[in-house]
């Protein structure tokens, strides 16, 4: 297939619907101009061209995102979201597209021209599926409005989907020790809102936390891999919230040996976490397909398609790391007392007394 991927993370078993496929991984390149973007902060609104081969790739990346082309309904949301994207950009852009891009026959192909040589084609194709990204979250976020959904709800699905990942990214062979977290308590989350930069619960991407421990630093380049091939496909990647205090990933994708040397620390994204504390971690919009979890009206699914978002976070580290980062000033305690101090100083912000 000539993906480069690691050979026990070549093919996965996807469950999308009640059908389960072994889809090709994601395509090494496609990975590598992911994360090569992502740690640039650039968002995929932004990216110039795909990297994906051929119609299994297509595919495989679409399963991902908990869409099937051989299902009718999923053929004709793709179809509508396609069409919304094209009106778009020729009305409100005002940008004309060839005939090819759009009334294609397959809406899949325009992954490929994407994918293809430089030029005008190439551009507009990824203009045209940059738009469809967008429409593709927003029906998402209409449809959890007409659902009767608790953030509860929606965090039983991503459990369910996250859990079910790490295994099969265990038994592909990547050395995963411990896998824990689920939605922050009631208490933390009063205190993220009270610190300084929130005040509204949807602004928390930490809301849904995931906390990986590998076993050794050269397993985190494949624990991310596999959690970009089942869980968390590229485009859902939430940009400006990535921290890699572990491992230089563009170089490790590229070189063997790069794994074996440590990036360079940035200053800690949280302003609470200890100047010795050490985490790759990520932010992404995790898909779940809805019938697999919840009752909803086909008018409902028919008019903004099958899936739903949970914002969650990843945070992958190695067990060295995980152990370092419960002591001293990077301990969680340590954490927590600077986070109260700092709400207190914002609720008591002076002495009135007098």
């Amino acid at each position: 297939m000539g993906t480069g991927c690691d050979p026990v993370l070549e093919r996965m078993r996807v469950r999308v619907g009640s059908e389960v496929r072994t889809v090709r991984f994601v395509d090494e390149a496609q990975l590598r101009e992911a994360l090569r973007h992502t740690l640039a902060g650039e968002p995929v609104i932004t990216w110039p061209r795909l990297h994906l081969e051929d119609l299994e790739a297509v595919d495989a990346l679409l399963a991902q995102n908990r869409l099937e082309p051989a299902d009718a309904a999923d053929r004709r949301y793709l179809c509508r979201v396609h069409e919304e994207a094209v009106f778009f950009v020729e009305e409100v852009l005002g940008q004309p597209l060839a005939p090819q891009l759009r009334r294609p026959r397959d809406p899949r192909t325009l992954f490929l021209l994407a994918s293809g040589r430089r030029g005008r084609r190439r551009a507009d194709a990824c203009m045209v599926l940059k738009v469809m990204n967008v429409v593709h979250h927003l029906n998402a976020r209409e449809l959890r409005m007409r659902l009767p959904l608790s953030d509860g709800d929606l965090a039983f699905a991503a459990d369910t989907l996250a859990y079910d990942a790490l295994t099969k990214v265990q038994r592909a062979g990547v050395r995963v020790l411990r896998f824990e977290g689920g939605v922050k308590a009631r208490q933390s989350l009063l205190l993220k809102l009270m610190t300084p930069g929130y005040h509204m619960a949807d602004q928390v991407p930490d809301r849904v936390r995931y906390r990986i421990v590998v076993e050794r630093r050269e397993d985190i380049v494949p624990a991310v891999k596999g959690l970009m091939g089942t869980l968390l496909p590229f485009n859902t990647l939430v940009p400006g919230q990535l921290r890699n205090d572990l491992v230089p990933l563009e170089e490790a994708l590229t070189a063997p040996s790069a794994t074996a040397r440590r990036a360079e620390a940035p200053a800690p994204a949280n302003p609470f976490s200890g100047p010795d504390f050490r985490v790759l971690s990520f932010v992404a919009d995790l898909p779940i397909r809805c019938i697999d979890f919840f009752d909803a009206p086909p008018s409902a699914l028919e008019a903004f398609g099958p899936v739903l978002f949970a914002t969650v976070e990843m945070q992958i580290v190695d067990a060295a790391t995980a152990e370092a980062n419960e002591s001293g000033r990077a301990s969680h305690a340590a954490y927590k007392a600077r986070q109260k101090a700092a709400v207190l100083a914002r609720l008591v912000p002076g002495d009135e007394s007098g």
